[in-house]
């Protein structure tokens, strides 16, 4: 499946050769998106939104903020963050999102990791 979200409500999905439109259980605006497998995917955006995708559906996940979230990034299934306004940075240990200290409070717009350590 491949996924694809243009800062609107709706959540689109590659299936078997054509596109469907998918139920965003949020109802917000998503801005970023990331997949580690075809069954994993994590999606995130305003009000602090974070919906994870089983291969089935989406479904909400409780966040640590309220913050827009700008963008999502895993490098493996236990481990991922994601970015936003105010210098928000949280990270994601496999069960639950947490908060990272920042040492901004400029808005954070994109997020990109080579390794669990190195980003």
């Amino acid at each position: 499946m491949v996924v694809l979200l243009f800062n609107v409500r709706n959540v689109f999905g590659f299936v078997n050769g054509s596109w469907e439109s998918m139920q965003n259980p949020a109802k917000k605006v998503l801005f970023s998106v990331c997949f580690v497998a075809e069954n994993n995917g994590w999606a995130v955006g305003e009000d602090g939104t974070i919906i994870h995708y089983d291969g089935n559906s989406w479904s909400i996940v409780s966040g640590p903020t309220g913050e827009w979230l700008w963008s999502v990034y895993f490098v493996n299934p236990d481990t991922g963050w994601a970015v936003g306004n105010h210098g928000t940075i949280i990270q994601y240990n496999g069960s639950v999102w947490s908060t990272v200290v920042s040492s901004t409070t400029q808005n954070l717009h994109s997020v990109f990791f080579l390794s669990s350590t190195n980003g």
